[in-house]
This record gives structure tokens, sequence and C-alpha cells, in this order.
């Protein structure tokens, strides 16, 4: 199935010439105009890559990008800035929130390309899972999904991002060929509805072991 990109620009002479340049390439190309609509776009349309302009109607891409990244089913994906802005506060901010590549106005469509191509390889390239199990407790960091008993378990984006922050913070504890993650922290600190350890419930958690 072709890649689906999806463009979030205000101007549509530079939608058109990003399809001009996509589509002969075998990518199926969508398009927002303004910031709110790219918004439900990315959450409905499911793209593989987002190119983000960042003076945009309503929600600007500074604002799009924070969010994008705060839900774990949007975490991961390639965000590439093409704006106007060539600052380079704007570059900073943009890369520290998440942006994956900026590239900036005027541009050539050829290179543009070429820079999509790249990133979608680099995530299309397959990773060894980072799965942390503590009793019935799994937690892949890769996918963002938490199950216990087998059964999955909803958590929100800051309740996940703190249960990884604990496991990380025990990992770095205890450096050996298995990875031992053990009860490191207060019950207090915990996500609700997952015990009294730092995984939510006692035992150890084990990762697959690390390579030299």
């Amino acid at each position: 199935m072709d890649s689906k990109i999806l463009i979030i620009e205000d101007e549509q002479s530079v939608v058109n010439l990003l399809r001009k340049g996509l589509e002969p390439e075998g990518f199926q190309v969508i398009a927002a105009y303004n910031g709110q609509a790219g918004l439900r776009a990315v959450t409905e349309a499911r793209p593989d890559l987002l190119i983000l302009d960042l003076t945009l109607p309503g929600l600007d891409g500074f604002e799009l990008c924070r969010r994008i990244r705060k839900q774990p089913e949007t975490a991961r994906l390639p965000i590439l800035v093409l704006s106007g802005r060539a600052e380079e506060v704007d570059k900073v901010v943009m890369l520290e929130l998440g942006a994956d590549d900026y590239v900036t106005k005027p541009f050539s469509p050829k290179e543009l390309v070429a820079r999509v191509k790249t990133l979608l390889r680099r995530v299309s390239t397959p990773a060894l899972p980072q799965v942390l199990r503590v009793g019935t407790l799994e937690v892949d960091l890769d996918r963002y999904t938490v199950h216990v008993a087998g059964q999955p378990t909803s958590l929100t984006a800051k309740e996940f991002e703190l249960l990884k922050a604990l496991l990380a913070k025990s990992l770095r504890s205890k450096p050996a060929p298995w990875t031992c993650i053990s009860e490191a922290s207060e019950r207090s600190s915990a996500p609700k509805g997952l015990g009294s350890s730092p995984c939510g419930m006692s035992g150890t958690a084990w990762m697959r072991p690390r390579h030299p």
C-alpha cells in the first residue's frame, strides 16, 4: 500500500507543488489548510508522515506538534516541518518539540521528496521491541501498550510516560546482561490503578538481553 502523506499548509500553491513532487513517486497525498482540520486529519486519516507548516490559521505548527507528540497513538509519527521561518530559534524549538526534520521555504521539491523517503525508511526499519514484564504486567515501550494478565489496560499519555520514567529510573540502577527492574518508587508515585510498585505490582521485570 502506498505511504500516505498529510500536508498541513494554508497556501494552496505550496500544496499543489508538493503534490506534483510526491504523487509521481507513488505517495498518497491528503491536505488540510488550518490547524484544527490538520489535527483531525492526523487522527482520522492515520498518515505515515506529516509535512507541517508553522504559520497556520487556528492552531499553529508549534502547538500541533506538541499535541501530536503527547498522544501515544501519534507520538511516533514522522514530522517534517516546511516553513518560511528560517530563524535558528524556530528550528531548535521544533526539533525539541519532536519534529524529525526542518526545511525552509523556498525549497527544492526534489530534495524534499528525498527527505520524505529518508524519514519513511528510518521508521520502517524494524527495531527490537522493548518489552518490560513484572508478574502479569507487560509494558511495550515501542508500541505504547500496557497489558495486565494478557488484557489491554488503558492509560492516559501522562500515566504511561510516568510509568515509563519509573521503569527507566529503576533500569539505570541495575546494569546487568539481563536488566532487572525492581520496586524502587513510593506507593504514591504509581499511576492510578496499577498498584503499589512503579510497575503496578510486586515482582521483577526483565528486558531482552542487551547486545554489546
